[in-house]
């Protein structure tokens, strides 16, 4: 009988034993729980976080960015209303002339956001003598205005015959007398028209002391001219070549 007895209370206190480590694992899993819980809203909340950061610092650097456009478009407007208006030389079709009127042309007008009727109308206001009789009867249309760029390229333009026509500029220059500043600085004017030309089709060849253009523009000068100009040479340690005609020219002029 007491056995029982004994054998009952045993029990009871393993149950209690139990109950107990029960509670001690549903504790601790709850509290595992609850621990992942705050740690994936932590998480949660710190990326909001960036992701507003990096929205925030982009908005800042996209406005940032227009503030910079306007500033930028506002300087760009203030100097245009400050630059003088370029002037349009009238071509009369002597084809060293044209480079000239062509670039003036074409960046004043051609380029300018006008209908191609307009554009028509200020190629003849700028146009005289053979080079107006070219375009003479050209509607003032789109297909007009095409038309008469085409015709006048074809007559005055071209690497070729803009060459030619330097070449031919040079080549009817009267002789440059000792002396004579004025004739000097007009002849390095067209001595500098020719090498950029020249540059500009890749002909660089021509500028050396072998070529056309180098025996042409040296024939404009006197023999003690160009004795002068072989010692310059001499002394500065140049090469014999366009270049080195045009800046002994120039040393020329600065000292006169």
């Amino acid at each position: 009988m007491e056995q029982k007895v004994e054998l009952k209370k045993e029990r009871r206190r393993l149950k209690t034993i139990a109950d107990a480590i029960q509670a001690d694992v549903d504790t601790a899993k709850a509290l595992r729980l609850a621990t992942e819980y705050i740690s994936e809203n932590v998480k949660k909340r710190n990326s909001r976080t960036r992701d507003e950061q990096k929205a925030e610092g982009g908005e800042s650097e996209l406005r940032a960015a227009e503030v910079k456009t306007e500033a930028k478009y506002s300087i760009d407007s203030d100097m245009h209303h400050n630059l003088k208006r370029v002037p349009i030389p009238t071509f009369r079709g002597d084809k060293q002339d044209y480079p000239i009127f062509r670039d003036a042309f074409y960046q004043c007008v051609d380029k300018a956001s006008c209908g191609p009727s307009f554009k028509m109308l200020q190629l003849r206001q700028y146009l005289g003598g053979d080079a107006s009789k070219t375009i003479e009867g050209f509607p003032a249309s789109e297909a007009g205005y095409e038309a008469a760029k085409r015709r006048l390229e074809e007559r005055y333009g071209g690497e070729r015959r803009i060459l030619l026509a330097q070449l031919n500029g040079i080549r009817q220059f009267h002789m440059v007398r000792q002396g004579d500043t004025q004739a000097l600085d007009a002849f390095q004017n067209k001595l500098e028209l020719a090498i950029v030309a020249l540059a500009e089709s890749g002909r660089t060849e021509e500028l050396e002391n072998d070529s056309m253009f180098y025996c042409v523009s040296k024939s404009k000068f006197q023999p003690s001219q160009i004795a002068h100009y072989k010692r310059w040479l001499s002394i500065e340690g140049r090469p014999e070549n366009l270049h080195s005609l045009r800046k002994w020219i120039s040393e020329e002029l600065r000292i006169r």
